[in-house]
């Protein structure tokens, strides 16, 4: 029962593998959120699964060095899947890192405008200020 309930679940895990790059392309943020959940937590039931499945043979006194090569095979396939969250652990980190910078650039571009009026409002004050010495006239 346990050894049905694993092959599913590989075959689940190999299906959520395989639609990872097509999520990626689509460039979509949520999407890519929601992918990463669910193939980490297909991940984690799958590696419950192997456990379980693993601790029959054990106790059904399989040969060792069988379990060893069965274990290897389902991480092989686990290897994988951690290679896709990886990748779509990496695509979010740099779009949040892209969404970071351009908000920092924006936010200079206000401050530079801001400082660029601050400092047209200073000389047109400085200049208004100043007394216009080019209409008086002195009598001598």
């Amino acid at each position: 029962m346990e050894s049905d309930a694993l092959d599913t679940k590989l075959t689940q895990l190999e299906i959520t593998v395989q639609r990872t790059e097509f999520v990626l392309t689509s460039a979509r943020r949520e999407q890519i959120k929601r992918h990463l959940e669910a193939l980490e937590a297909i991940s984690r039931e799958t590696d419950e699964c192997k456990r379980a499945v693993e601790l029959k043979k054990i106790a059904n006194k399989e040969e060792l060095s069988e379990i060893n090569k069965w274990h290897d095979e389902i991480d092989e396939k686990l290897n994988k899947a951690d290679i896709e969250i990886s990748r779509l652990e990496g695509w979010l980190n740099d779009k949040e890192k892209h969404e970071k910078f351009s908000a920092q650039e924006e936010q200079l571009k206000f401050e530079l405008k801001l400082h660029e009026t601050k400092l047209k409002l200073q000389t047109e004050l400085t200049t208004n200020a100043s007394p216009d010495t080019s209409n008086t006239t002195t009598i001598t």
